[in-house]
């Protein structure tokens, strides 16, 4: 049974949100301290439901989407899969997304977030590039900044899984997602051997196209918020 006292604490923390009087930093600073709390105490969200808790669902599955068209998002999709104690495969006209149901959720939601993020600025620069160009431009700028965004997801993955996390409080709980990952990586690796087999790993490279319009994506990727991952309406679930 998990102390009900942790659970009022969490549950108090994922109710600081924008939509009931917060400002954004307030809410950001709330889940950031939700987050640290779950992996202290070894707990995923979905066992902090509204009413009593529940009985999570640890289980390894895997779900599938529809492939994106363009190599820059599933690129995305991978990193924020690393990130989110899961792993993403390409096979055919799908991706597979494979985890725990909310680590799923959460790589789903977050790489949607990111992906529709880098469409909008890409179009919003593209819209000043004369027309004879635009299309590409609109491209490369797309696939740096993703390729940004992915070496940040990365970067907080490794800092997390060394325990390196930026933690400046004495209490920080970072270090714990250590053991968590590789437990993780241990059983998502023994689900895909089951089920999909020896899988090959690839390395993205960017297109190409208009060397101005990716750099300026680039830098634009460092800017990208990464916190706030599934927009202003719902509340981001991760193990």
């Amino acid at each position: 049974m998990i102390d009900s006292n942790i659970i009022e604490k969490i549950q108090k923390l994922r109710a600081i949100t924008e939509q009931r009087g917060a400002t954004e930093d307030e809410a950001i600073a709330a889940e950031q301290h939700m987050f640290r709390m779950l992996a202290k105490y070894n707990l995923e969200i979905s066992q902090i439901p509204d009413g009593e808790p529940a009985k999570p669902d640890t289980r390894i599955e895997s779900e599938s989407a529809e492939r994106p068209s363009s190599v820059w998002k599933q690129y995305l999709y991978s990193g924020v899969a690393n990130l989110n104690f899961s792993e993403c495969l390409t096979w055919r006209h799908h991706i597979i997304i494979v985890g725990t149901r909310a680590n799923r959720i959460a790589t789903l939601e977050m790489a949607s977030y990111l992906i529709q993020t880098v469409e909008r600025l890409a179009n919003k620069e593209a819209a000043e590039v004369p027309g004879d160009e635009r299309r590409r431009f609109r491209h490369s700028y797309a696939e740096g900044c993703a390729t940004r965004i992915y070496e940040r997801l990365e970067q907080m993955r490794l800092e997390a899984q060394a325990g390196r996390m930026k933690a400046e409080d004495s209490n920080s709980l970072m270090p714990a997602l250590a053991d968590l990952y590789l437990a993780s990586k241990t059983r998502v690796d023994d689900f895909i051997t089951d089920n999909f087999g020896r899988i090959y790993h690839r390395t993205h490279y960017a297109s190409g196209g208009h060397n101005g319009g990716y750099i300026t994506g680039y830098n634009a990727g460092e800017n990208v918020g990464l916190h706030r991952q599934i927009g202003r309406n719902q509340r981001r679930q991760i193990a």
